[in-house]
């Protein structure tokens, strides 16, 4: 997406969350990192598949797997282009999976 790995595309929408909920900063007391470790994408079944995991520099970290459902065609061309924007909800789904995990808020205390 936008000519960027799927990694960079996920952490610059993670970053932007971040940032809308005031709880980003460059020269913050904790970092965080994240790793993608896997996604798929089966266009005529309809889902995305993430796996990622988010590290705290405090040393906590959490892992989701995601699999976001969407409507799926049978025919190329739709099933590709439904595909492509499901991308975008299933990012924010999966990134909403690690907001609201009830272990991210001491990812951020030092």
């Amino acid at each position: 997406p936008d000519g960027q790995t799927f990694a960079e595309f996920i952490r610059g929408a993670l970053i932007s969350e971040l940032k809308i909920a005031e709880a980003y900063g460059e020269t913050a007391p904790v970092q965080l990192s994240g790793r993608l470790n896997s996604i798929d994408a089966g266009s005529m079944s309809g889902f995305w598949a993430l796996s990622m995991t988010l590290n705290s520099s405090n040393g906590k970290s959490i892992t989701v797997d995601q699999r976001y459902k969407f409507e799926a065609s049978f025919f190329a061309e739709p099933a590709c282009a439904q595909a492509a924007q499901a991308l975008m909800p299933a990012i924010q789904d999966t990134i909403k999976q690690f907001i609201q995990h009830p272990d991210f808020p001491g990812m951020l205390k030092g």
